[in-house]
C-alpha cells in the first residue's frame, strides 16, 4: 500500500494550471500549432484544450471513452482512441470522422497511446478484469490497424514514450509495476521491434507506473498512480528527482510551453474516497511546473 498522500508536501513551483476536476484526466499533449495543451477525461469521453494566449479552456464530448490522442500536421485535427475504435476529430467543426474498429476484447477499452517517429500511433488496452490481457496495436496511414505481437500483451497499457533518437520504446503494464524498454525499428515498415528488457521496477509503496514522457537528455518521467508524484529515471534506469504533485493520482506528464520548458501533469479524482477528495481539493486538476530540462516535440500522426 502507498503512504497517505500529503498535498502540503508538494513543492511551491507546482501550480494548478486548469481546475479541471477530471474524474480520470490523462494523455496531455502540447501542440505548438495552436499554442495549447490537449488532454482527455477518459471515462467521460471528453477532449479538453487550454490555450496559452488567453487561458481559454474548451472541451468536446466524444462517444464512449477517450483513452488517448495524437496530434496531426493540421491545427485542431487530432487522432483519438475511443473505446474500441480510432478516428480523426476536427475541433474547429466539432466533427468526428469515420471510425476504424480496433479488435479490443469485451471487458476492455483502448488506453495509453503515442505516435512513433514514422507517424504511426501505438495504443494499448485497459482491462477491467486483471485476469485478462490483449495486445498492443499500431495505427498506420489510413487508420490501418496492426497487432504488435512483439510486445507482451498487457492488462493495463501505460508509460509509452520514445528516446530522443526514436530508437528505444518505453512501456509498462501498470499492475506489474515494471517499466520495459525495447529497441524500435526506424525503417518504414517498422517490423523489427527488439526483445523487451526490464528498465525499472516500482514497488507498491512508490506508486504504479502510469503515463510517461522523455526530456531532451533522454530522461524518462513517469506519473505514479497512488504515489502522488512524477518520478524521473536516467537513461540507464537510475532514479532521479521525485516531483511531488497535488494529488495521490497524477496520471501523465508532458512538456510544453515556450521552449518546451514547462512540465504539465494531468491527474484524477477516481479511486479516492470522499474524505480523500476533501483532503485533496486539486485532484483531477492539471498542474504545471518549471522543467529542469526541456522536453521534445510530440511525434504527429501521419494519416
Amino acid at each position: 500500500m502507498t503512504e497517505p498522500h500529503d498535498p502540503d508536501a508538494c513543492p511551491a513551483p507546482v501550480r494548478v494550471l486548469v481546475p479541471a476536476q477530471a474524474w480520470l484526466g490523462e494523455g496531455p499533449l502540447w501542440c505548438d500549432l495552436v499554442q495549447g495543451l490537449y488532454w482527455c477525461n477518459i471515462e467521460a469521453g471528453e477532449l479538453w484544450r487550454w490555450q496559452a494566449a488567453d487561458g481559454q479552456v474548451q472541451h468536446w464530448s466524444l462517444p464512449g471513452t477517450l483513452g488517448s490522442l495524437a496530434l496531426t500536421a493540421t491545427p485542431g485535427v487530432l487522432l483519438v482512441a475511443l473505446t474500441d475504435s480510432v478516428a480523426l476529430f476536427d475541433t474547429a467543426r466539432g466533427q468526428l470522422g469515420p471510425r476504424q474498429p480496433v479488435p479490443v476484447p469485451a471487458g476492455a477499452r483502448l488506453n495509453d497511446g503515442r505516435c512513433d517517429p514514422q507517424g504511426r500511433f501505438i495504443v494499448g488496452p485497459y482491462h477491467y478484469d486483471e485476469a485478462s490481457r490483449s495486445p498492443w496495436y499500431r495505427i498506420g496511414p489510413g487508420l490501418q490497424v496492426e497487432v504488435l505481437s512483439a510486445l507482451p500483451a498487457p492488462i493495463v497499457a501505460n508509460s509509452l514514450a520514445f528516446s530522443p533518437d526514436g530508437r528505444q520504446l518505453y512501456f509498462s503494464d501498470t499492475p506489474s509495476g515494471m517499466i520495459w524498454r525495447a529497441d524500435y525499428a526506424q525503417d518504414a515498415a517498422g517490423q523489427a521491434i527488439g526483445t523487451p528488457t526490464a528498465f525499472a521496477q516500482l514497488s507498491p509503496d512508490e506508486g504504479w507506473p502510469d503515463g510517461a514522457t522523455v526530456d531532451a537528455l533522454g530522461q524518462l518521467w513517469v506519473a505514479l498512480w497512488g504515489g502522488g508524484a512524477v518520478q524521473g529515471f536516467g537513461p540507464d534506469g537510475t532514479r532521479l528527482d521525485r516531483l511531488q504533485m497535488r494529488s495521490a493520482h497524477p496520471t501523465c506528464p508532458t512538456f510544453g510551453g515556450p521552449g518546451l520548458a514547462t512540465l504539465f501533469v494531468t491527474s484524477a479524482r477516481k479511486a479516492l474516497e470522499a474524505h480523500e477528495r476533501s483532503a485533496q481539493p486539486h485532484a483531477g486538476d492539471v498542474y504545471a511546473l518549471p522543467a529542469a530540462v526541456p522536453g521534445l516535440p510530440a511525434y504527429r500522426y501521419r494519416p
